[in-house]
């Protein structure tokens, strides 16, 4: 089976846009028309006038507000959907390319039966979240083999156990991408979208990648926690932020736990979710659970 860098998945994120935006966009006419009603009459309104008619404009103006807000929800999720779809076909590093699409052909012996996803992999979550978790990048059998960040692999089974905790996802688990899993007001993502060799990604290919991630910082408006999984991450957040001209001096260094404020965002380090951290006990389900506890916290602060 041949796989290639640039998926025919835009029809498919083209109709579920498309199914997003018709229910609220078929009212539109009608706010439109309360909104008039509003501006002709609001400003001239007769003392005598019935109290039926007053509550009936001011339910127009809840109804306005609401198809507002349904509206600006929905263009957030078409912008990261077009996002998602310019990552998925994302074929810039001849390298990441060549090894990812080896991997999926060869496949691991204990997934021979399956179809490997072979691909960049996009973030997933709460489009609406305020805690972000960025890790390296995904596993050549877990994200590589599944298609979404941090699943299929001891890793993962980690991190969606303690985000199943923490309150933060309706499933302890995370195996396919049909699985059921749902995030609520978090979202995943990885500084490097396709599975290095060696889980060694150049800087180039970091670099390459770094305009992904901060264009879902911008797209996630409410993001104010973001957990660093590993020194890599951690300093790939810094790069980020510095470039979105915000900036702590001394740059605070990675250490689990360590925490530092860059503009309105709150950062809080991790020790990666590894078997090398997990099987040695340097890090315990405690510790990810305190750095989960502290971010849901934070998110919430008036002071991020």
């Amino acid at each position: 089976m041949k796989f290639t860098s640039c998926p025919e998945q835009s029809s498919v994120f083209l109709q579920e846009r498309s199914l997003i935006l018709s229910r609220p966009c078929k009212f539109a006419k009608k706010s439109l028309h309360f909104t008039q009603l509003r501006s002709g009459f609001s400003h001239n309104l007769n003392p005598q006038i019935s109290r039926r008619f007053r509550l009936r404009i001011l339910f127009n103006d809840t109804v306005g507000f609401s198809i507002a807000r349904t509206l600006g929800y929905a263009l957030k999720l078409t912008s990261l959907s077009v996002l998602q779809d310019q990552i998925i076909s994302c074929c810039q590093c001849n390298r990441l390319t060549r090894w990812r699409e080896k991997v999926a052909r060869e496949k691991r012996a204990a997934y021979r039966d399956q179809e490997y996803w072979g691909r960049p992999v996009p973030g997933f979550g709460d489009p609406r979240a305020r805690v972000l978790i960025c890790g390296l990048a995904p596993a050549a059998h877990g994200g590589n083999r599944t298609g979404r960040i941090f699943t299929g692999d001891r890793s993962g089974d980690w991190l969606y156990a303690a985000l199943f905790r923490a309150g933060f996802a309706n499933q302890p688990t995370s195996q396919h991408r049909n699985d059921g899993l749902q995030l609520k007001d978090c979202y995943i993502t990885s500084c490097v979208r396709c599975a290095p060799p060696n889980n060694k990604p150049t800087p180039d290919e970091r670099d390459k990648c770094l305009p992904y991630l901060l264009k879902e910082i911008a797209m996630l408006q409410r993001i104010r926690a973001v957990v660093c999984l590993g020194s890599f991450a951690w300093r790939v957040m810094l790069r980020g932020l510095r470039q979105l001209k915000y900036e702590v001096v001394p740059t605070p260094k990675f250490g689990h736990g360590v925490e530092a404020i860059f503009g309105p965002y709150y950062l809080i380090g991790s020790y990666h979710p590894s078997q090398q951290n997990t099987f040695t006990g340097r890090l315990t389900e405690t510790m990810l659970d305190i750095v989960f506890e502290r971010a849901k916290k934070m998110s919430v602060s008036k002071k991020t």
